[in-house]
């Protein structure tokens, strides 16, 4: 198959067929070769047919070439069709080059972008584990309503595990595992809460094995208190050693008590 690339190079270039175009990119997917990088570059720059820069990028995704980034990051810039801006970020999302986090942090705080843009943008931003993000998914978990942005900005804040950014959001973290009414939001808070180890969050986390009649939650505030074992959760963990009717509770309460007995 490699002998026919020069050949589906050369329609790519010169071919007014854009039908057969399509299936010379098409062959390109399945055969990626760096040789033809320039070509499908120029595709995405030079292209009015959206099918035949959708294809390009398929296969752009698939050459992972940090060559191509400026191009991407001109598309994002100027591009108005949804479904190519998101083939676009899938792209940076796999070659992951720093150079794009400024298109991605751009996009992410856009409110008026397209939500399925912007959580996709997010998922770059996660990917890369770059902390200069840290200010704009703050903002997005503080001032955003749409649960999947917030829940996907979290994500990104765990993958960090970077010191000074946990300083930065210890206490919104803390209120989220207290007073979000939505499940995977708080449970996800709980999880970042972990990797935090931040022994101020027991008195809110003993408030919540009191009263939490989730057990999802209740089981994720117990793992959390099994990571930062404190004294002042006896009491509590016991009360729910003996009278939890969930067994997987009653287990984990265990190793809670292991835990702070070690």
């Amino acid at each position: 198959a490699e002998e026919a690339i020069p050949v589906i190079l050369d329609i790519l270039k010169n071919d007014d067929n854009d039908r057969l175009k399509l299936r010379a990119l098409y062959f390109l997917d399945d055969v990626p070769d760096q040789r033809a990088l320039p070509v499908i570059m120029e595709v995405l720059r030079t292209s009015n047919d959206d099918n035949l820069k959708l294809r390009a990028l398929y296969v752009l995704e698939e050459m992972q070439s940090a060559e191509a980034v400026p191009v991407l990051i001109d598309l994002l810039k100027n591009e108005n069709n949804k479904n190519l801006k998101l083939r676009a970020l899938y792209a940076i999302e796999e070659i992951n080059d720093e150079s794009a986090l400024p298109i991605l942090l751009d996009i992410a705080r856009n409110k008026q972008e397209d939500p399925n843009v912007r959580l996709r943008a997010l998922y770059a931003i996660e990917e890369m584990g770059n902390p200069e993000a840290a200010p704009v998914l703050i903002d997005i978990l503080q001032n955003d309503t749409d649960k999947h942005l917030k829940l996907r900005a979290l994500y990104a804040l765990e993958e960090f595990s970077d010191p000074d950014v946990y300083d930065q959001i210890r206490g919104l973290i803390l209120h989220m595992v207290q007073n979000e009414q939505d499940e995977n939001l708080r449970l996800r808070a709980m999880y970042l809460l972990e990797d935090m180890d931040t022994p101020e969050a027991v008195p809110i986390l003993i408030e919540v094995v009191k009263k939490e009649r989730n057990p999802n939650i209740k089981l994720r505030a117990l793992r959390a208190l099994e990571d930062i074992p404190d004294k002042r959760a006896i009491d509590v963990v016991t009360d729910l050693l003996k009278r939890d009717e969930n067994a997987n509770v009653r287990m984990l309460a265990v190793r809670v008590l292991e835990e702070i007995g070690e």
